[in-house]
């Protein structure tokens, strides 16, 4: 949202909205939304779906249950969503140029989560924060979920149990999620080739980090990079 506020309502539940609030509305189900008489809205939205949707959700903790986010003074957010509506209104390739501006929001969206989720965490969760922070530190090198409970001085399913009732995800899953945030971070980001980006953040085989960017992005890295620097110069 750019401006203004308004409710939207889901699953029983009623959301209030303001500038820097964004909501997911999920197919088949009964929803409704509203701006406030007094301070009508102003937004962006965009629609999509394809094979890859879910688990860009899930990696952003978007879902049915969990509609709202939000992205505080965040700029970039903006221009991406600015963008995508701007491609929808060009002649020239306009699916893929959309595309990518989408992959390029979602990445955002699943970075910021992951760099927040730890800082939510409180009380019994020193275990899970303690692994959260070993695994930003060391996610660049082959390290195992073994590693990480051993160093936190639990047993992996401890850990398993533990990670997943703070965070929802388990251990592995959080650190391929930050290791595919910050692969996209450098994509966008540097000219490195694609195979030291691999290797810088923890995949021993680019083979298999291509057919993993390319399943969770639905692009390739050198399509991700391509839209990377084509909004970077818009």
């Amino acid at each position: 949202m750019l401006n203004g506020s308004g409710e939207y309502n889901t699953h029983g539940k009623s959301y209030k909205l303001s500038k820097g609030d964004g909501f997911l509305i999920t197919p088949s189900t009964c929803s409704s939304y509203k701006a406030s008489a007094d301070e009508p809205w102003e937004y962006l939205w965009v629609g999509f779906y394809g094979p890859g949707t879910k688990m860009l959700l899930e990696a952003a903790n978007l879902s049915a249950e969990n509609p709202v986010f939000h992205y505080d003074k965040d700029e970039y957010i903006t221009e991406c969503l600015k963008n995508i509506s701007k491609s929808a209104c060009s002649s020239e390739s306009v699916e893929y140029e959309a595309i990518g501006h989408f992959y390029l929001l979602m990445s955002r969206l699943i970075e910021q989560y992951i760099l927040t989720s730890s800082d939510n965490l409180t009380g019994g969760d020193s275990y899970v924060k303690k692994a959260i922070k070993y695994i930003h530190c060391n996610y660049w090198r082959n390290i195992t979920i073994n590693e990480i409970a051993k160093f936190i001085g639990l047993d992996r399913s401890q850990l398993f149990r533990l990670f997943k009732l703070s965070t929802d995800y388990s251990p592995q899953q959080y650190l391929m999620n930050y290791r595919f945030a910050k692969a996209c971070e450098l994509i966008a980001k540097t000219d490195h080739n694609f195979g030291e980006i691999a290797h810088s953040v923890g995949f021993e085989y680019p083979s298999y980090f291509f057919r993993l960017f390319k399943k969770q992005a639905g692009v390739t890295p050198s399509e991700y990079r391509q839209y990377s620097n084509e909004l970077n110069s818009s």
